[in-house]
């Protein structure tokens, strides 16, 4: 089965703080991972691992939207205080 993810690159945006955070998931292990651009194991190992690794990937950068979006928003807060 092929790999539907770019591991490295998910990992590179969300951060690997974030991702251990959700997931759980070892900082070595994520590192391990980015450096290989790919998740290890075969079969239902591997659709456990990625699945995991996904729903973490996709809680993490929900968090790191919703935070970019409060630095933005904060400067018009300021402006209506004032």
């Amino acid at each position: 089965m092929a790999m539907s993810i770019a591991v490295r690159e998910t990992i590179k945006t969300v951060g690997v703080d974030r991702l251990h955070r959700f997931s759980g998931i070892p900082i070595r292990t994520l590192y391990n991972w980015s450096k290989a651009d790919k998740l290890p194991g075969k079969g239902a190992t591997l659709e456990w691992r990625l699945s995991q690794f996904k729903v973490a990937a996709a809680q993490a950068a929900a968090e790191k939207a919703r935070e970019e979006l409060t630095e933005r928003m904060a400067p018009a807060r300021k402006r209506r205080a004032a």
